[in-house]
């Protein structure tokens, strides 16, 4: 978990140590409830820098739950997936027991929170990737438990419509389990931003209520803390809040959260209801994987792409301007038409682009030409029609003359 804002350098420089294993450490990244994260190069991999988490010695006393930790680490190293940051090696030294993790410079998603309200077509965009680093995990038995936005991580990618976005934290995660007992001594509960020691399981306000309540938990719960984080995003708060977190659990068991569109009217709908059924507090009415979770969202995103619409969050796009301001012009024009009665307003010519001009104009000009040869022909078939001569309706028989001088054919030349 990185420091807040108005941490002081001089505290992340103090006291740091030299090495940890073959780790050169540099410079202190944060500390929190699970220990504190190092910027560190690899002294074996060429000084490749690696963020490098030490586990709390409360954490590893317990041979039990380091065992238990160890072997699901093991099973998170076999994840590949983009959006899952990738861990190197699981290890420890005489005095501490490490995580070493790529490092990616970028923002978590709470920074980005802080600084205001997300907008609509970046969240869906977070949210699915986030949804196939999880799909890849649930695939291979493993419940992050933890998905948070101090647990999602935004690289500082430029010139391109999604961020990429790493999914941190999973080396804390748990195997699902087939048959346990029914309650999960470990799921305690923590203030919304800050994780206590130990409790490694959960954040109070991202929780789903089956995970609140100690129950063993599914990958149904991380499709509810997903929920959560996509609301928080569109919103720009979380869903579930209280002045303690005894009233945020109790508002995350009990409590519906205002729908989306009390928060931003633009909101489509479709969203308020993918959100809504992610937060359903029946597991069983919730999405029952998380693909049925990406594909609705991915489907929203096409879907908003192609109508051109809510992609830019609260900013109104250049076209959508343009359009009402034609639209607030022609209910001004009818307005003052309605007032003048038959007083006719000359209002600004209409404008046509310049293709359509041009195709305008050569229409009229072979119109112009094709219509006075259309009129001569028709002129020239009636003079002709009406002044030719009448048909010969006779025949007239003439004498022939004989010049065979055969008496039998004399008979012809008397006409």
């Amino acid at each position: 978990m990185p420091d807040s804002p108005n941490r002081s350098s001089t505290e992340n420089t103090a006291q740091l140590p030299e090495h940890i294993a073959h780790y050169r450490i540099l410079q202190r990244l944060g500390k929190g409830g699970m220990g504190e994260v190092f910027l560190g190069e690899d002294t074996k991999q060429h000084n490749r820098k690696v963020a490098l988490k030490v586990l709390p010695p409360e954490l590893t006393r317990d041979e039990s739950r380091l065992r238990r930790f160890q072997q699901e680490a093991r099973a998170i190293l076999t994840l590949n997936h983009p959006n899952i940051l990738t861990i190197f090696e699981i290890g420890q030294t005489d005095t501490a027991h490490y995580i070493a993790t790529e490092f990616i410079e970028g923002d978590t998603l709470r920074q980005c929170l802080w600084r205001g309200r997300i907008k609509i077509d970046e969240a869906i965009g977070i949210a699915i990737q986030v949804a196939m680093a999880l799909e890849a995990a649930h695939a291979a038995g493993i419940v992050h438990r933890d998905i948070k936005p101090e647990n999602i991580m935004l690289r500082n990618d430029r010139f391109v419509r999604d961020r990429l976005i790493k999914v941190l934290d999973f080396g804390l995660a748990k195997l699902v389990e087939r048959e346990g007992p029914a309650s999960d001594p470990e799921a305690v509960t923590m203030t919304i931003s800050n994780t206590s020691p130990g409790a490694i399981l959960g954040t109070t306000g991202y929780m789903s209520p089956e995970q609140t309540q100690g129950e063993a938990v599914d990958t149904r719960s991380d499709i509810f803390s997903l929920g959560v984080v996509l609301y928080e995003m569109v919103a720009g708060r979380a869903p579930f809040t209280g002045p303690t977190d005894s009233h945020v659990r109790v508002s995350v068991i009990d409590h519906d959260p205002l729908p989306l569109s009390h928060h931003s009217p633009d909101v489509p709908r479709q969203l308020e209801r993918i959100a809504s059924k992610a937060l359903a507090k029946d597991r069983s009415k919730r999405y029952q994987t998380i693909t049925d979770l990406k594909i609705d969202l991915e489907q929203l995103r096409e879907e908003l792409t192609v109508s051109g619409s809510h992609l830019g969050g609260d900013t109104q796009s250049d076209e959508g301007a343009r359009q009402t301001r034609v639209t607030d012009r022609g209910l001004i024009a009818t307005a003052l038409r309605s007032r003048v009665g038959e007083t006719q307003i000359e209002s600004a010519p209409t404008v046509l682009p310049a293709d359509r001009l041009g195709n305008i104009r050569r229409y009229q000009t072979a119109a112009l030409i094709i219509f006075p040869g259309v009129l001569l022909v028709l002129a020239a078939a009636t003079i002709y029609f009406k002044y030719s001569p009448p048909p010969i309706n006779s025949v007239a028989i003439l004498p022939f003359l004989n010049d065979s001088n055969e008496p039998n054919a004399e008979y012809l030349s008397d006409g």
